[in-house]
């Protein structure tokens, strides 16, 4: 009778030492055919490198494969509620994957876990978790400053335009004032203002055109302007840039007869504006090589008439091509 009841202690004993073992053994699946011999291995390295508590409660699996004549380890871990997220390592052998894979649970469960901090409870847990009460907000800090030390502000000083005086001489030849061309020369000033903006004077007179009336008597014409504009640079650089041009002039053709009974000259005047594109390039720096395209409206169209005959008349548009050079100051 002794006997049965000591075989039936025992039994008792193995019984309760294999449940212990089950529940403090980690829930981790092990998948893989590459390494499915090496779970033991895994098993007893994850024991004696965790804490029971953290023991149990740690889930998930861990998955071993070949891939380019290694093997691969990826763990998918979590600690209770707390998911841990996915690890991947490679090895080149079974035993070094069960080590390495007990290596890094631990150590992911050691980073989750702070050191003095209790074990989060398991996910099969009944009693309520107390919330942890928030804590106090720090007080804001305050930046004071002597009133000696704040540096007082310093005032700008305006901003002051280079300005740059030009002087130089232009070829022109002018259509749409004379019966014909009208080759001539105009003396340029300018004031550059700033890197793109330029103010620009001109005086034209054209070189005198003869033209007969049919009784033998001649008349000489000659056209003269002068006028202003204000230029704007929309692409600038150090040697070439590109100007364009607004602006008005005040164009007059003076006429001069020759041959006839009682000598008399005779002018007429108009204003027009203008539109004007200029290409310019500095070489050297103190001359600038200028050619201009010009175009002007007369707003008033005279006809210059010798004998009822009409010898010369604005037409509604005058283009002009000026090229030469300008010193710059």
């Amino acid at each position: 009778m002794r006997r049965a009841w000591a075989f039936i202690t025992l039994g008792l004993l193995v019984l309760s030492a294999s449940g212990v073992a089950r529940a403090s053994a980690p829930s981790l699946q092990w998948k893989g055919e590459a390494c499915a011999g090496a779970q033991p291995a895994f098993a007893d390295k994850l024991q004696a490198l965790l804490p029971p508590p953290e023991l149990q409660q740690l889930s998930g699996q861990v998955e071993v494969r070949r891939a380019n004549g290694s093997l691969a380890v990826l763990l998918t871990l979590r600690l209770g509620e707390q998911l841990l997220g996915q690890r991947r390592v490679e090895v080149s052998s079974c035993q070094a994957a069960a080590e390495t894979a007990a290596l890094v649970a631990s150590m992911a469960v050691f980073d989750a876990v702070p050191q003095g901090a209790p074990s989060p409870a398991p996910r099969d847990s009944a009693e309520p978790v107390a919330p942890s009460a928030p804590a106090p907000a720090a007080a804001p800090i305050r930046s004071e400053r002597a009133t000696g030390a704040t540096r007082p502000p310093v005032p700008r000083s305006p901003r002051i335009l280079p300005l740059e005086l030009r002087l130089g001489l232009l070829g022109v030849v002018q259509r749409g004032t004379l019966p014909q061309l009208a080759p001539g020369a105009a003396l340029v000033v300018g004031l550059g203002v700033g890197e793109r903006w330029s103010v620009l004077a001109s005086a034209f007179a054209s070189w005198p055109q003869r033209r007969p009336t049919g009784d033998g008597s001649v008349v000489e014409l000659r056209s003269f302007s002068f006028g202003a504009r204000g230029c704007f640079a929309p692409a600038a650089s150090v040697r070439l840039r590109l100007d364009l041009c607004a602006g008005m002039h005040a164009e007059s053709i003076r006429g001069e007869g020759e041959g006839f009974d009682v000598s008399r000259s005779g002018s007429l005047t108009a204003l027009a504006p203008l539109v004007a594109a200029a290409v310019s390039l500095r070489a050297p720096s103190a001359l600038e090589w200028r050619a201009e395209l010009q175009s002007a409206f007369p707003l008033s169209r005279q006809s210059f008439v010798v004998r009822s005959q009409p010898v010369a008349r604005s037409e509604a548009l005058s283009l002009g091509v000026r090229l030469g050079a300008l010193v710059r100051f």
